[in-house]
């Protein structure tokens, strides 16, 4: 059994059935996303930092170009530099090495591509880099659209939303349009992961709930994907409490309806051993072999801070003056006319809508809030507050309407909602640069 299979038949956990339908009518989603993602390329991007420089196309298509994707052209360029030098992209393999493959393979296309539309800079010097790693940026670019389709894929395989009906073509317009999407698709970065780490976390916490109802086949791979995806981005490490939330809250909440109970506790200490592995093996492997440290975040401060103020006994004067930080630069990088319509539509849904399949132990509601809590809470203890995690919640906002909005019979006007949403995010991208997208 698939984990979207799971408790289907019961009543908390209702997946919304379309007709069968033709391929191309199944796929409406993707090619709505596409477009959206294709959009980005032609609003005007005016960012508000020297690091990032725009990278124009006949005129019309701009592409940014930041620091730390040049860094990452560099190590391309003497790949063997990034195992034995320390750089910022050292705790990121994964990420590294797709670019080492896909690079030479995108050449073909490369090519051809840049003869036809070229493209120009503020920099000579900086076209000049493009230019030389544009079938990197080119392989990136790919691997950046495949991981917003991905996370579309996860949102309705949570929600359970048949993928050809409106709610679930709104919810992946709204999500192909979310800031992170328009600043991070068209840039050689993980940024993007930020959108999926938020939804997966919800995901792996519902993974959690029904690992007894899962084929073990199934967990072991979803957690052993988890772990090679913290060699991605550091942020999947959130996947391993979520999936620890998702058992806590079987004991709590109980298992799906009619469910048979399994002996898990073998399967689940193996998928944990699965999870740690690759990152586990990957630091020793850099300290034995290469003699150099692996993360960053020491530097900027980020989680080191409460163990520094607990030592000089300052530790709720710096959680307090932290918590002011957190929440300031939350109200600044969430757009109300995005986020609050949302809520509004949320809270009305579930006094006025049909409460008689609304309930407060509905696995995914809960996991959906679970992941809210989990996505803001590791960024406040991680005192760094970027805009990239923070904006994230804003399409776990959209999951939470969708599936409201599925328990109460509301799906048309929740579909309506997120179509408005999109086009706010549209107007915002056409008339704004990117918040995350440094």
């Amino acid at each position: 059994m698939s984990v979207s299979d799971s408790g289907a038949g019961s009543p908390a956990m209702p997946i919304e059935r379309g007709k069968t339908l033709g391929p191309a009518r199944r796929h409406r989603w993707i090619l709505i996303a596409l477009a959206i993602m294709g959009f980005f390329l032609f609003v005007p991007k005016t960012p508000g930092t020297e690091c990032i420089q725009i990278i124009r196309f006949a005129q019309a298509v701009e592409v940014p170009l930041n620091c730390d994707s040049r860094l990452l052209a560099k190590l391309y360029r003497n790949a063997e530099t990034y195992f034995t030098d320390f750089n910022n992209w050292k705790g990121r393999p994964v990420f590294f090495v797709y670019g080492v493959f896909a690079a030479p393979v995108m050449e073909a296309v490369a090519v051809p591509l840049w003869a036809a539309v070229g493209g120009t800079a503020v920099s000579d010097r900086k076209i000049s880099h493009y230019r030389t790693y544009f079938s990197l940026h080119l392989a990136y670019y790919i691997l950046n659209v495949a991981v917003v389709l991905v996370t579309i894929w996860m949102a309705f395989n949570l929600v359970g939303l048949a993928a050809s009906s409106g709610l679930a073509l709104a919810l992946a317009a709204a999500i192909a349009s979310t800031d992170l999407a328009h600043g991070s698709v068209w840039l050689a970065h993980t940024n993007i992961y930020n959108l999926m780490a938020a939804i997966a976390c919800a995901f792996f916490v519902r993974l959690g709930w029904q690992a007894r109802e899962t084929e073990p086949g199934s967990v072991l791979g979803w957690m052993a994907g988890a772990g090679l995806m913290l060699l991605v981005y550091p942020l999947f490490v959130i996947l391993l409490p979520a999936f620890l939330a998702g058992t806590v809250l079987r004991i709590v909440v109980g298992p799906p309806s009619g469910a048979a109970l399994r002996p898990s506790l073998p399967v689940a200490a193996l998928a944990m051993v699965l999870f740690v592995l690759p990152l586990l093996g990957w630091n020793i492997a850099v300290r034995t072999l290469f003699a150099t440290d692996v993360y960053l975040t020491a530097q900027y401060g980020q989680f080191v801070w409460l163990a520094n103020a607990y030592q000089t006994g300052t530790l709720a004067s710096a959680m307090a003056e932290n918590a002011v930080t957190f929440f300031t630069t939350l109200g600044l990088n969430l757009n109300i006319l995005e986020t609050v319509p949302v809520l509004l539509a949320c809270v009305a849904f579930s006094f006025f809508g049909d409460r008689s399949r609304l309930r407060l132990t509905d696995p995914v509601l809960i996991a959906i809030v679970i992941a809210l809590i989990g996505v803001l809470s590791f960024n406040y203890l991680q005192g760094y507050y970027a805009a990239r995690l923070q904006v994230s919640v804003v399409a776990l906002l959209f999951l939470l309407l969708a599936r409201i909005a599925l328990l109460t019979g509301s799906a048309r006007i929740a579909g309506l909602v997120l179509v408005g949403v999109t086009v706010v995010q549209l107007i915002d991208a056409a008339t704004s640069y990117s918040v995350s997208a440094a």
